[in-house]
């Protein structure tokens, strides 16, 4: 029971030949097969009830086998020193998705030329050790991966994140390309798993987190560089515009769906646009109120309210009327009011409230938030028991307590007054 080297060299050279040609050659892979099969048939024939014969067997086997991982590595030790001589990063992601299709499918070519080693472990090494067979397909993956995807990972991890932030900043890519790029090297790894399996892959996990910390620093960079190019009108459209844009892209890229990229994504391109710049996005639709810009306003309220900022939009507004009302308390003349001058406070609040309420009807008579928030605005000053709307017909019904409580925690919150004017 032995194999000669002539043998091994043969077959040896007929792989060889196999991973060397741009073409399956349906009739060598025939002949190596069959040449494998032969082996067991002639050279490999045993009895199973011979002492240590499964132990005999189990040496021939590992001994193809050794040739066969001895040549794959040879095989990629040459490939890893191959001078592409790489001009661009989506030239050399093209190279190297190349090279990891081809050496995957002639890696389950040869797993098909070993299948007789396979079948004969099965049905009588299994039995007789309980031992599994080797996986030539596996063994070829990860013969790869140790020596050219381990190496190459931080360059071709660099590359892909080049290639997406070209495409975000409105360059033409090959999104094909980019897509069997990310997947070549981030679901390829020590044999084709399950999806359940590619959840343990370390390159993914490292893609992932490497692909969201470029993200948020991208969209970080063009939040500071827009913030303040644009009104708050024209900033929010274009907002909008880019995070369609974003999600729209990851739909494209169809990675696997458990990586959860779309969302993440969202929330990243929210916290970036949205919730970091939101001091100043408040500011600003602040002054939107003020000014009684409703059209832009109903623009901007409608964009926080999409992306669930509309109680916080709803609470501007409020500080809004509750500011103008504390002003208007402070610049009131009442001189020549005598001892009892809760009318003329009365008269300058409740103009102020008039006007934030027909503000309201006119943009936004549905909405719940803001109609709430300006009621809450106009307990702040008027009598709860008396006030249905914020117009109010009768000034001597209101109680002189509440503007002289306004006007304490007027003057107590100046700085409180300074903050929400954005002094």
């Amino acid at each position: 029971m032995a194999i000669s080297s002539k043998t091994l060299e043969e077959l040896i050279t007929g792989i060889r030949e196999i991973f060397n040609s741009e073409d399956i050659n349906v009739d060598l892979y025939m002949s190596l097969q069959n040449k494998v099969y032969t082996m067991f048939k002639t050279d490999m024939s045993w009895n199973a009830e011979e002492i240590n014969a499964s132990s005999r067997f189990v040496y021939m086997c590992r001994r193809i086998y050794a040739h066969v991982i001895e040549f794959l590595k040879d095989y990629v030790r040459e490939k890893y020193h191959i001078d592409y001589t790489i001009r661009s990063d989506e030239e050399y992601l093209a190279n190297y998705t190349e090279e990891v299709y081809k050496f995957k499918r002639n890696s389950k070519i040869l797993e098909g030329i070993c299948a007789p080693v396979h079948f004969y472990w099965m049905n009588s090494v299994e039995k007789q050790l309980k031992k599994k067979p080797l996986n030539m397909y596996d063994i070829a993956l990860s013969i790869w991966d140790n020596g050219i995807l381990h190496r190459s990972f931080p360059i071709l991890n660099e590359t892909i994140l080049n290639l997406i932030t070209m495409d975000r900043s409105g360059d033409t890519i090959d999104k094909d390309l980019l897509r069997n790029g990310i997947l070549s090297y981030t679901e390829q790894t020590q044999g084709e798993k399950t999806q359940s399996d590619f959840t343990i892959s370390p390159y993914k996990k490292q893609f992932i987190k490497q692909f969201l910390k470029k993200t948020m620093y991208f969209y970080t960079q063009l939040a500071n560089d827009n913030i303040t190019k644009y009104c708050l009108r024209d900033y929010v459209l274009f907002v909008r515009k880019r995070i369609n844009e974003e999600r729209d892209r990851m739909l494209a890229l169809c990675l696997p769906v458990n990586w959860n990229l779309v969302e993440q994504v969202d929330e990243i391109c929210e916290e970036a646009l949205i919730a970091q710049k939101f001091e100043y996005l408040s500011k600003e639709f602040m002054q939107l109120l003020r000014s009684g810009n409703g059209k832009d306003a109903e623009v901007a309220y409608n964009f926080f309210k999409d992306f669930h900022y509309n109680s916080d939009a709803a609470n501007i507004f409020k500080r809004c009327v509750n500011s103008e009302g504390y002003n208007a308390i402070r610049n009131c003349d009442v001189k020549n009011c005598g001892k009892k001058p809760a009318c003329k406070y009365a008269e300058v609040v409740a103009e102020v409230l008039n006007k934030y309420n027909d503000f309201v009807m006119a943009h936004f008579p549905i909405d719940q938030d803001m109609v709430r928030a300006l009621s809450n605005a106009t307990k702040k000053f008027f009598n709860h028991n008396i006030f249905t709307v914020a117009k109010c017909k009768n000034p001597d019904l209101i109680n002189f307590n509440e503007y002289r409580c306004s006007l304490e925690e007027c003057y107590e919150l100046v700085y409180l007054e300074k903050v929400e004017n954005g002094e």
